[in-house]
């Protein structure tokens, strides 16, 4: 140990000094108090022993002013141990009272004097490696705030990150909803242009007959004035076609009122499709209704690659939001065409009930889905198709629509061999449903494709 020798005798201080040398510790001597306070600060010794009776500063004040070197510098308990020449247990008392730790005689043993530096070497290790883990503490705190800082700081680049990616899935999210109406839009405008072509074709004829019957009229007119032979009227009859005229232009009517109703249907379909006439809410339902609103808006594009198979059971009315599962199952009907390479392929939908749910399938005979990409297909902004050409949010959107009315989506696909989309449905809201916030806020990035035999 390093040891602080304070005593005003030096005489008495070198020969305590040798005995201390002699077990093996270091000695630093000390005159005064005032001395002793001054070389603690700078040599930091493990055991000081303070002679009481001392010009300048006695003993117990130069403990006292190293217990507060002590405390501004944080340091750790240093044993001071009195030496006196009057060993009473007042001066003991005393002792222990002014901040010192023990109080031996002067002229002690050397077996006791041992002893007692023994102990104290003990406190002294038990104080360094106090000192060692006060430091570590430190250094732990700091670097412990250092990361703190750090941290902070990737918090707010997080925080702004995940509110521009926030802002950009919102856009993709709308993207992909533009995209959809932008197809919904081309499909009704395909079967719209059909009937309206005929409808301005048969109207302009009918203009042209109404034209022709103006002009016959007008000579009948004027053949009537003139005296002309009925037989002459006849030939104008057969000049202008009347006969023709009178049986073509009903069926032209007939034709255009067919086109009406076509246009009608179509626009009908339309808002059956988006529900345009029902609060956007939960509500019970005939899903039957949906799907075929569905598949008659697709009924252009249906009819040019696949056969539609229709393969309904019974459902009973369910509680959901209808336009949300009618966007689900154009999803799936625009994957089933897009499988398809080679027309005429096949698409069937089937429908049932088992328990307290219904499901709905969507399957074709197209090119299937390969095994390396089938536990991507869920994952937002994933997609096969060209640049350009899709968000890759179809089936996440319709995985988030599902989750928001607790179902599941279940996938089966064989390279080749075609796909089938499930759709398992509660006919039901339960608690967890009520709690959802939105179908956007659903969206998962996993899938679970599962083999199932309750068809």
């Amino acid at each position: 140990m390093k040891i602080l020798l304070v005593d005003d005798s030096r005489s008495a201080a070198a020969v305590f000094a040798m005995r201390l040398g002699e077990i093996g510790h270091e000695v630093v001597a000390a005159e005064n108090g005032a001395i002793a306070v001054e070389k603690f600060r700078t040599e930091a010794p493990d055991l000081v022993l303070m002679d009481i009776e001392m010009p300048v500063m006695n003993g117990f004040e130069a403990t006292n002013r190293i217990r507060q070197v002590e405390l501004s510098q944080r340091w750790a308990w240093t044993p001071i141990v009195f030496l006196t020449s009057v060993d009473t247990p007042e001066n003991f008392v005393t002792s222990i009272d002014a901040g010192g730790d023990d109080l031996i005689p002067k002229n002690v043993p050397e077996p006791v004097l041992r002893a007692k530096l023994k102990a104290m070497a003990r406190v002294a290790g038990l104080r360094r490696e106090l000192i060692a883990a006060n430091r570590q503490m430190e250094d732990d705190i700091r670097a412990r705030k250092a990361a703190e800082s750090e941290l902070s700081c990737r918090l707010v680049e997080l925080t702004e990150l995940n509110q521009t990616l926030s802002n950009m899935q919102a856009q993709l999210i709308q993207t992909e909803k533009l995209a959809s109406i932008g197809q919904l839009a081309a499909g009704v405008a395909h079967e719209i242009n059909t009937p309206i072509g005929f409808v301005r074709s048969n109207l302009g004829t009918l203009a042209d007959y109404i034209d022709t019957l103006r002009d016959a009229l007008s000579r009948y007119e004027d053949l009537a004035a003139s005296g002309i032979l009925p037989e002459q009227m006849q030939q104008l009859r057969r000049t202008l076609d009347i006969d023709y005229i009178e049986e073509d232009a009903p069926a032209l009517i007939r034709e255009s009122c067919d086109g009406i109703d076509r246009i009608s249907r179509i626009v009908q379909n339309l808002r059956d499709f988006s529900q345009l006439d029902s609060p956007q809410e939960w509500q019970e339902v005939d899903l039957h209704q949906g799907l075929e609103a569905t598949l008659n808006l697709m009924a252009g594009e249906l009819q040019q690659k696949a056969e539609i198979v229709r393969d309904y059971g019974p459902l009973p009315p369910i509680e959901c939001r209808p336009m949300q599962l009618n966007q689900v199952f154009m999803s799936l009907l625009s994957n089933a065409i897009q499988s398809i390479d080679a027309p005429p392929g096949r698409i069937v939908v089937r429908t049932g009930a088992r328990d307290d749910a219904v499901w709905v399938e969507i399957s074709d005979n197209g090119c299937g889905i390969a095994e390396d990409i089938r536990a991507r297909i869920f994952d937002p902004f994933f997609t096969t198709r060209p640049v350009g050409q899709g968000a890759g949010l179809g089936l996440a959107l319709s995985y988030g629509i599902v989750q928001s009315h607790d179902g599941r989506i279940e996938m089966e696909s064989e390279t080749g061999g075609g796909t089938c989309f499930r759709l398992v449905l509660p006919m039901r809201r339960t608690g967890t449903t009520h709690a959802k916030l939105g179908y956007a806020c659903a969206i998962k990035t996993q899938v679970r494709a599962r083999k199932t035999n309750d068809r």
